[in-house]
């Protein structure tokens, strides 16, 4: 690892980027303070009352910390619970910043009476919820009862897997404002917002009534909508309630969420969230429940290992003029970046970075799983560009990142500058997502890690569960993961010496396509090769020659 960084110091100081090690938290950025006010209630108000946090790792820390203090000076019983139990590391921004040890698995509790079920923001969290089934069972479980489920931020992107956003008012994180509205572009449908609520964004809450879930555990996986037809709603306001669900914008409104789940749960009369009336208290953080992390070194890096080895090298100066634009965010993962590059840089070419404007002047942060590992110093802001690059790579991550730049106008821009140019676009893993969200992949053949799927079919692209996917109509290539990174750039250096309509075999076919084609052709083969032997026998037989084979006496 050290080797390679001083190696890419000297590779990319042509480029004015450099790799700066991370070996002291100071280095991470983090994010706003918010306001820790908390409304004052009836210390019993949740006596008796169990209630469920749902979080995972990367969960933003002060919808952790907030809401356990808020619930527990109400006497609630609490569990935290998480896809998959034990240790917890919740992040400021980009800065993991505290771990809370022996959380509960929820498939543990799945089959439990919760009061409420509350869900944490924080991209990387949401995802994980998303796509564990039980937690959708639980939360599905909550809603069907008419018991509270209480949804804060990005969070709000769980309720998509239970059908509770399609055609429903609601509220969230504004960086999950477009996938909360999608609409599946598989349907003739579209969304229109209702002039009515458009018009009291400046409200401190919208009230609806309780709307039923078109959602049937185990229902038809094969939708390519995935029963989302009209997406959602979405209101830049503090709080919408319907019925039972309540959902908030976001850590910024975290008093008025807390106000109206009080308010809601009490029954009284709710009126504009103002935070200069009635009694407040500072929500406070519990040593006892969050440990305070000071090292780099405590923070999670994950258990996969990847294979690092790197396809042979057959000529240093093949691609020399190659000219890569590499696109990258916050916690974009590290491995790929670094695979990449030195796949890249060993064969010639020039390789310069590209990242959101507001984070390219402290440095990107890219990361090993939550560990924050290294600086990209010197990426330059992503926008439209006349320059031309041959090729532009979008790497994945913690979903934090592709959340990031497929919320990016900035990389979009880019995106379809480098595409209107010719350039071959590329989606590392979850980078995928990002050509989703610039709308460049309807009809396209992809590939992408497995928690993309339901997005990416939702953008229109035809997912393929297999290593690498070429799409020529498109130019568009994909690869599925980094334990594939070996495969993935061979085929992407093959695919780049082929041209823009190689190979000759689409490797967008999946397995069974292929095993299909490869029989056919054995089975063609061998009919062929049986009619000729026919053909010759019969001919010899009417000569009343003898018919010799090979071996015969």
């Amino acid at each position: 690892m050290k080797t390679f960084l001083l190696a890419l110091l000297v590779t990319a100081a042509l480029a004015e980027v450099t790799f700066v090690p991370i070996t002291d938290l100071s280095q991470v950025p983090n994010g706003d303070a918010y306001n820790m006010t908390l409304p004052v209630a009836s210390p019993t108000l949740f006596a008796g009352k169990k209630i469920a946090m749902l979080v995972s790792d990367f969960a933003e820390d002060c919808e952790v910390y907030y809401e356990y203090d808020y619930f527990k000076r109400r006497g609630a019983d609490i569990e935290i619970l998480t896809p998959n139990g034990g240790d917890l590391t919740i992040a400021d921004f980009v800065k993991p910043d505290y771990i809370i040890a022996n959380t509960i698995p929820i498939r543990d509790r799945v089959n439990t009476d919760y009061f409420m079920v509350y869900v944490s923001g924080g991209s990387p969290s949401s995802y994980a919820m998303r796509v564990s089934s039980e937690a959708q069972a639980l939360m599905w479980r909550q809603y069907a009862a008419n018991r509270w489920l209480a949804v804060i931020c990005s969070g709000s992107e769980t309720l998509i897997e239970i059908g509770l956003t399609d055609g429903q008012h609601i509220t969230g994180s504004p960086t999950s404002r477009r996938v909360l509205e999608m609409v599946c572009v598989h349907t003739s449908q579209t969304h229109t917002a209702s002039a009515e609520f458009e018009s009291v964004k400046q409200t401190c809450r919208i009230l609806m009534p309780a709307r039923p879930s078109p959602y049937h555990p185990g229902g038809n996986q094969s939708d390519p909508c995935h029963g989302m037809t009209a997406g959602a709603h979405y209101h830049l306001v503090p709080v919408v309630r319907n019925g039972h669900l309540i959902t908030g914008q976001g850590p910024t409104f975290s008093f008025h969420f807390a106000l109206a789940i009080d308010q809601a749960v009490q029954g009284t009369q709710e009126g504009e969230c103002d935070l200069t009336s009635g009694l407040t208290d500072q929500a406070e953080i519990d040593p006892a429940v969050f440990r305070k992390i000071t090292s780099v070194m405590e923070i999670a890096n994950g258990t996969d290992v990847y294979p690092a080895d790197q396809p042979a090298v057959t000529s240093p100066t093949q691609f020399q003029q190659l000219k890569v634009a590499m696109i990258v965010s916050h916690t974009s993962s590290r491995f790929e970046v670094e695979y990449v590059q030195k796949y890249f840089t060993a064969r010639g070419a020039t390789v310069d970075y590209f990242g959101p404007f507001w984070q390219v002047s402290g440095g990107v942060v890219l990361s090993e799983y939550m560990r924050p590992v290294t600086l990209v110093k010197g990426a330059q802001p992503a926008q439209a560009t006349s320059t031309s690059y041959d090729v532009a790579v979008v790497v994945g991550g913690a979903s934090w990142s592709s959340t990031v730049l497929s919320n990016d106008d900035g990389t979009a821009g880019l995106l379809w500058s480098l595409h209107n140019q010719g350039a071959l676009l590329v989606g590392m893993g979850t980078g995928a997502e990002v050509l989703g969200a610039a709308n460049l992949l309807k009809g396209t053949h992809v590939t992408g890690w497995w928690t993309t799927q339901k997005n990416l079919q939702l953008y229109g692209a035809l997912y393929q569960n297999v290593a690498t996917v070429y799409d020529p109509a498109t130019k568009i290539f994909t690869c599925r993961g980094p334990w594939e990174m070996s495969t993935c750039l061979s085929a992407l250096g093959a695919q780049l010496v082929a041209g823009p309509q190689g190979p000759s075999v689409p490797m967008f076919l999946s397995v069974a396509s292929l095993i299909s084609i490869i029989a056919t052709f054995i089975i063609t083969a061998v009919a062929f090769i049986l009619s000729t032997i026919t053909c010759i026998a019969v001919s010899r037989l009417k000569q009343n020659t003898p018919l010799a084979f090979a071996g015969a006496e």
